[in-house]
């Protein structure tokens, strides 16, 4: 036992020695970083670009290069070339092979497993196309003192053109009567009969050296001041905009008449009053956009002459995305620990995610989780977020310490499942929200089994003076399995508490390590006073909502207390519940995804900002709905019924046996009946067999022979084609039946039974007996037209009857 005591003892000194060299390698290795970087480029046809990659690991570094994510190889291609991390291109001339090269450029360097992937650089060729086809010309009016806006469409370029402006053949230079607004439309000033004449506009590539004129003219009239107009529209602004955050944006609403019209804006920031602006000469300036400039606004013109236009836009601030990487699991990591990474954004739009794990792409989710790892898995881990506006990354260290040995641990306390081992939950995170709060945070494993809810508990140990412990308290509620947040209210200042977390799992429950001692302590400083304001709710699927916020800047911070994080408060609009809350650590996050809610449900959703010392005040609510289920389609529907036919437990199985077993039975019934019906049928079949034989026999006797004089007056007083009731045509082929169903008799007279001349033939008795059946058979088709049908037929029987007799 001493030798067993002696070498476990050894090998604890030797994993802690191997975390220490771990660290300090750590600390080289996360000073990696790039020195230079590859930046996008534009370049002209036929010319060679480079691009260059450097980190600061000295000569023994590796770097490679990717193109659209996949990897270069010099050798395959003859225009790449690759030396010391430089990579150079030659740009074809032909366009189909300038395709080919442009895109995204990455390089990835390092050392072993240890790389890292810098941002994309895009590579485009350069090019100037022509001008839309637009009409010739254009007939501006305006009245003198006004000012005109001339716009230009400009053609598709890359860079964009410079665009200058003529008049008549002569080129404008800008002056405070001539400006160029965004770079393209041109702004007269105070008009006189001076600047009446054509003008154009012209774009030119400075890359490509092209120039082209463009097809459209403006021909501006001058009208006199004393001419009375009421304001006319020349140019009303965009749907739409979506300026940079920090970038200047100037938008132009232009009208002309007599007397000049008054121009101004006003502005309509969500969630508040509309506001006046001074809009210079028509011209709505915004210098540094920020997101309070997001929102709605409207140009009004008026100039007294009984017409008012009012012209509407909505501007929506881009914000160039910002991530950074946190977990709940502190670094190096043990061999089989799980791992979850969380990529926090800010941005607008909501950012793109993808994790990258030693230069190579991993997946595309907002965590990245590894249920066991593995000493392979131990490398830097990249975060991009990307949107519309640019792209950010952010790196962290994964260190992963191998098990020295293979232990068996013991636990009689460990409760256990029908499915296994319970996982307990990860101890908490505590964090100070107010006086009396504390905020606690947990992780959970990557475990299959089913989660019902949580339950947080805590003990208060006293003051450090008065040192009293107390037993634990559970707080009341559940808390549902996808929220890993939740804060604790009542708690007393000054006092000294422990936290931990317990989670009920298919029926049983397990209770997770307890927390660090946490100290309430008791402060004079304040909570945030700033107000969140809302900007976006956007539905991603039918169970997750983006709530997107921002921050108005304030001017004293430090009395408006500072900001550590924000709280997102949500319930189901139906239920009128208390909200659910999500907690958001740290002041530069602006953005979150709300999962597992109610497809196609209406949420009430709110924010408001916290620190230390307490929480602010709430924003204004607002409110959203996850996406409704999509219609399935027929062949969806078709797979459901197909599913729906397999037994999901024991009574279906049960359910469906029972069905095939009274299947089977109608079966046999069905096919009994069958074989009594036909055995039915062929003895009646032989019963009219035999009734027509003895008919037919009875008709050979030549005493029942009937002479040609009847024949011929039987014929004569019964055509030889004559019509049924039921509109059927009888010609030589003659047919008798009786509807009663006990008899069927059937005749056939060919062509040689009577002569041209009405004579009996010389097949003697057969003939004579089927001229008169043929007579019957008419006589009764006859009668079955009279109104006294079955009368008539039943005298007609007796007449044949006597006859033959």
């Amino acid at each position: 036992m001493t030798k067993i005591y002696r070498f476990l003892k050894l090998a604890g000194r030797l994993t802690d020695s191997f975390i220490k060299l771990a660290g300090r390698l750590t600390d080289y290795v996360m000073s990696i970083r790039f020195t230079r970087e590859p930046e996008s480029r534009v370049v002209p046809p036929g010319d060679r670009v480079f691009f260059n990659c450097r980190t600061n690991t000295g000569q023994d570094e590796e770097i490679y290069w990717l193109h659209n994510g996949h990897q270069l190889d010099p050798s395959k291609r003859s225009d790449v070339r690759i030396s010391n991390g430089q990579l150079s291109i030659k740009i074809r001339t032909a366009k189909r092979h300038r395709e080919r090269q442009t895109g995204s450029y990455q390089c990835v360097g390092g050392f072993e497993n240890m790389l890292l992937m810098s941002n994309p650089a895009q590579l485009t060729v350069a090019y100037l196309d022509r001008f839309p086809n637009t009409v010739e010309s254009n007939e501006v009016e305006g009245n003198e003192g006004n000012n005109i806006l001339l716009t230009c469409t400009p053609p598709a370029s890359d860079p964009p053109p410079i665009i200058q402006w003529f008049k008549e053949t002569k080129l404008l230079n800008l002056t405070d009567k001539y400006e160029l607004i965004s770079n393209k439309n041109l702004f007269i000033r105070n008009i006189s009969q001076s600047d009446a004449g054509t003008y154009a506009c012209q774009a030119s590539n400075h890359l490509t050296g092209e120039s082209v004129l463009s097809p459209s003219v403006h021909n501006l009239t001058v009208q006199s001041a004393d001419e009375l107009h009421k304001p006319r529209l020349l140019y009303e602004p965009e749907s739409s905009y979506h300026p940079q955050l920090g970038s200047d944006l100037v938008i132009p609403c232009s009208a002309s008449g007599s007397p000049k019209p008054t121009i101004f804006w006003t502005h309509h920031a969500f969630n508040a009053p509309p506001t006046f602006l001074n809009g210079s000469d028509g011209l709505l300036q915004l210098v540094g956009v920020s997101m309070n400039s997001s929102g709605e606004y409207t140009c009004q013109i008026f100039n007294g002459r009984g017409r008012r236009i009012l012209r509407k836009t909505l501007i929506t601030v881009f914000e160039k995305p910002v991530a950074s990487i946190s977990s709940f699991r502190n670094d190096p990591h043990r061999e089989g620990d799980p791992l979850e990474l969380y990529c926090n954004t800010q941005g607008f739009p909501a950012p793109k995610i993808s994790w990258m794990f030693n230069g190579k792409k991993r997946m595309t989710a907002h965590k990245l989780e590894i249920p066991s790892l593995k000493v392979t898995d131990a490398g830097i881990y990249q975060c991009f977020a990307e949107n519309e506006v640019g792209i950010s990354s952010t790196a962290v260290l994964v260190r992963v310490v191998p098990n020295m040995m293979n232990t068996t641990q013991i636990t009689t306390d460990a409760p256990r499942s029908r499915k296994g081992i319970l996982y307990p939950p990860s101890a908490p995170n505590v964090t100070q929200l107010s006086e009396d709060s504390a905020s606690l945070s947990w992780s959970m494993p990557n475990i299959t089994q089913d989660i019902q809810f949580f339950k947080v508990q805590y003990r208060d140990l006293g003051t450090k003076d008065d040192p009293l412990k107390s037993s634990w308290y559970t707080v009341d509620g559940n808390i549902d399995p996808p929220i890993r947040s939740f804060e604790v209210v009542g708690l007393i200042q000054n006092h000294v508490y422990r936290f931990r977390i317990a989670v009920v799992i298919d029926n049983d429950n397990t209770v997770g390590p307890v927390s660090k001692r946490f100290h309430l302590k008791e402060s004079t400083e304040k909570g945030p006073a700033v107000i969140p304001q809302l900007l976006h709710i956007l539905p991603l699927s039918t169970s997750s909502l983006s709530v997107q916020w921002t921050v108005p800047k304030v001017i004293n911070a430090d009395e408006q207390g500072s900001v550590e994080g924000y709280f997102i408060y949500f319930r189901d609009s139906l239920s009128a519940g208390p909200y659910s809350k999500i907690t958001i650590f740290g002041p530069g996050t602006h953005s979150h995804v709300i999962e597992n809610l109610k497809q196609g449900r209406r949420f009430d959703i709110k924010v408001r900002a916290f620190n230390v010392h307490g929480v602010g005040p709430f924003s204004p609510v607002q409110y959203a709905r996850t996406l409704a289920p999509e219609t399935k389609t027929k062949k969806e529907v078709v797979t459901a019924a197909v599913e729906a036919r397999e037994p999901e437990d024991e009574d279906a199985t049960l359910y469906l046996i029972i069905g095939c077993c009274l299947g089977v039975l109608v079966i046999i019934l069905i096919s009994v009946c069958s074989a009594v019906t036909i055995i039915k049928r062929r003895k009646m079949a032989k019963k009219y067999s035999e009734t027509n034989a003895a008919i037919h026999n009875k008709y050979q006797d030549t005493s029942l022979q009937i002479s040609g004089l009847q024949y011929q007056t039987e014929q004569d007083e019964y055509p030889q084609v004559c019509t049924r009731p039921t509109g059927h045509v009888i010609d030589s082929q003659f047919q008798m039946t009786y509807d009663s169903g006990d008899l069927e008799t059937s005749f056939s007279v060919n062509d040689q039974s009577y002569g041209g001349d009405n004579s009996i033939s010389s097949q003697g008795s057969t003939a004579l007996a089927q001229d008169s059946s043929r007579n019957l058979t008419m006589r009764m088709n006859t009668l079955m037209n009279h109104p006294d049908y079955l009368g008539s037929v039943e005298d007609e029987v007796k007449k044949f009857s006597r006859k033959l007799l």
